[in-house]
């Protein structure tokens, strides 16, 4: 399985697979989406619920070619579009199975981390440098493609949530 980045739809990664090349690897992805739910003692019916809480969007990944760009794009607070595609091997290459689209994000926070190991793991362990980013952005579209039951790859499901409206599109 692979995660790949495009940001402003610059071909700036390492990325050599061949319907992603020149997008970012992501290594670490985490994005959620919570609300507050007021439930009165035994009145489970009655429950209330908050608007959705977005998180901001972190990714971890390799200090590469893209991180001079990325480092220019954090220090100016520049709204672009980010693609995040999430892929699973299949015959014959890799078939997407999920993208993520931000719209206006903003790269909110930035932080490079490299952890020494001893001798041994290194040899067994890839102990680069990393990057971890932040994103921060007013709409996040998602779409799911699945398969038929012949494994043939089917159309997108797809949800899109504007945080300016607070409400699906």
């Amino acid at each position: 399985m692979g995660v790949y980045l495009k940001y402003n739809n610059e071909t700036i990664g390492d990325v050599t697979e061949a319907q992603h090349k020149g997008w970012v690897e992501i290594l670490d992805l985490d994005w959620n989406m919570t609300r507050s739910i007021r439930n009165a003692v035994g009145v489970g019916k009655n429950r209330e619920s908050s608007s959705a809480n977005v998180s901001e969007l972190a990714i971890t990944k390799y200090i590469d070619s893209a991180s001079h760009k990325f480092v220019t794009y954090a220090f100016t607070g520049q709204a672009k579009e980010a693609q995040i595609d999430f892929t699973r091997v299949n015959e014959g290459g890799e078939t997407l199975i999920r993208t993520i689209v931000l719209k206006n994000a903003i790269m909110a926070k930035m932080e490079n981390s490299y952890t020494s190991r001893d001798q041994e793991k290194r040899l067994l362990e890839d102990t680069r440098p990393l990057e971890k980013i932040s994103f921060n952005f007013t709409e996040i579209t998602i779409s799911d493609y699945g398969e038929d039951l012949s494994g043939k790859p089917k159309g997108p499901s797809r949800v899109i949530y504007d945080l300016t409206q607070a409400k699906t599109l």
